[in-house]
C-alpha cells in the first residue's frame, strides 16, 4: 500500500480504514486534509518569492491565514472513520475510560460523535441548537459518562457551552476531561471550566490567525493579497487554494 502522504484525492477515498492501523503523525493528518480541500495555510515563503496568493474570508467576516473545513474532509464514510480511530487512540494514550454517551459540541451533519461511539462500542447523544444555544436532545441517566467531541477547536467556548447543556440536561451526568478534536487552532492544552480541567488531545494543532478586514490590521492585506470567501463557491476555494502555486 502507498504511504497516505503519496495518496490522492480519489486514492483515499478509496482507502480500506482497515489498512489503516497505525497512529497518524499531525503531519500525514495534515496531508490528508491538503489532499482532500479541507485543509489551507497561506504560505509565506511563497509571498516572499513574490506569489502573493489569497487569503480566506471566514463566516465571521474575519481575514485568516489558514482555513479548515471539516465537512469536506469528513464527507467520506472511510476518512470519518480514521479520524475518529485516531482519536480512539490518542485517548487510550490517557487512559480515558469508556463513556456511556459520546455526543459532538455542534449540531452538525458531519457524524464524527457518532463514528467514535460506534468504536466505543456506546451511545450517541445527539446535541441540538434552539434560538443559537446547544441542548441534550438526548436523554441520559443519572452519573452517565459523557465524551464530547469536537472538529475545531479555536477558544473553548463552544465546548463549554456544550458541558453547560449537558450539566443542565443531567446535572448528575460526568463530562470526562477530554477534548478529543481534529484541528487545534490556537495551542491550548488544557482549559479550566467551572474549576474542572479539560485536555485537549488534538490530531493536528496548527496556529490559524485571524485578522480584522483591512491593510491596516490585516498584514496579509497589508501585503496585497486578496481576501476571498471560499464559502461563496467551489470556485472560490479552489481559487483559493490554487493561489500561491
Amino acid at each position: 500500500m502507498k504511504k497516505i502522504e503519496e495518496m490522492s484525492s480519489a486514492e483515499l477515498l478509496g482507502l480500506n480504514p482497515g489498512n489503516v492501523t497505525d497512529f497518524l503523525m499531525a503531519g500525514s493528518i495534515i496531508r490528508i486534509a491538503q489532499t482532500l480541500g479541507a485543509f489551507w495555510r497561506y504560505d509565506y515563503e511563497a509571498a516572499k518569492q513574490g506569489r502573493i496568493g489569497n487569503h480566506a474570508i471566514l463566516e465571521s467576516g474575519s481575514h485568516s491565514n489558514g482555513l479548515f473545513d471539516p465537512s469536506i474532509l469528513l464527507a467520506s464514510r472511510n476518512i470519518r472513520h480514521i479520524m475518529a480511530e485516531q482519536m480512539m487512540y490518542r485517548l487510550i494514550q490517557v487512559n480515558s475510560p469508556c463513556p456511556d454517551w459520546v455526543a459532538d459540541v455542534q449540531n452538525r451533519a458531519n457524524m464524527l460523535g457518532e463514528e467514535v461511539a460506534m468504536l466505543f462500542g456506546t451511545n450517541f447523544a445527539r446535541m441540538d441548537q434552539e434560538d443559537g444555544q446547544p441542548y441534550l436532545a438526548t436523554a441520559i441517566g443519572f452519573q452517565d459518562q459523557v465524551l464530547l467531541v469536537e472538529e475545531s477547536f479555536s477558544t473553548g467556548a463552544s465546548f463549554e457551552k456544550a458541558v453547560q447543556a449537558v450539566s443542565k440536561s443531567q446535572p448528575n451526568a460526568v463530562v470526562l476531561p477530554y477534548i478529543p478534536v481534529i484541528l487545534n487552532r490556537n495551542g491550548a492544552r488544557r482549559i479550566v471550566i467551572e474549576g474542572a480541567a479539560f485536555q485537549v488531545l488534538s490530531l493536528i494543532e496548527w496556529r490559524i490567525q485571524d485578522f480584522e478586514p483591512g491593510s491596516a490590521t490585516c498584514p496579509l492585506c497589508a501585503l496585497g493579497s486578496v481576501a476571498i470567501n471560499p464559502r461563496e463557491s467551489e470556485e472560490k476555494r479552489l481559487e483559493l487554494i490554487g493561489s500561491q502555486l
